[in-house]
């Protein structure tokens, strides 16, 4: 098993990672290792949805959520970001401020 801060110390600076979220989630474990896109499960397509893993959500992703009505977006995203999920990076910094 992996934790996420051993993740973020190793290869945070080359990936250029920003923590956003606070520390405090540092400490999940992250037991499979793989990244998961949630393209599909963010659609509502659950079957095989893996979530020990790291997501990735790059331009696709946060389009399509920004495109969706805000009380699907909260019930596809709530149905995704489970206690297991060990951490979610967003690709070329869409959550800062524009």
């Amino acid at each position: 098993m992996y934790l996420v801060q051993h993740f973020y110390e190793q290869h945070g600076k080359h990936l250029g990672l920003e923590l956003i979220a606070g520390s405090a989630g540092l400490s999940r474990r992250i037991s499979k290792a793989e990244v998961q896109r949630p393209g599909l499960s963010l659609a509502g397509y659950l079957k095989g949805y893996g979530s020990s893993r790291l997501l990735v959500m790059g331009k696709q992703e946060i389009e399509y959520l920004r495109d969706l009505d805000p009380k699907v977006r909260d019930t596809r995203l709530h149905s995704i970001l489970t206690p297991n999920t060990p951490a979610v990076i967003i690709a070329r910094g869409f959550l800062r401020k524009k």
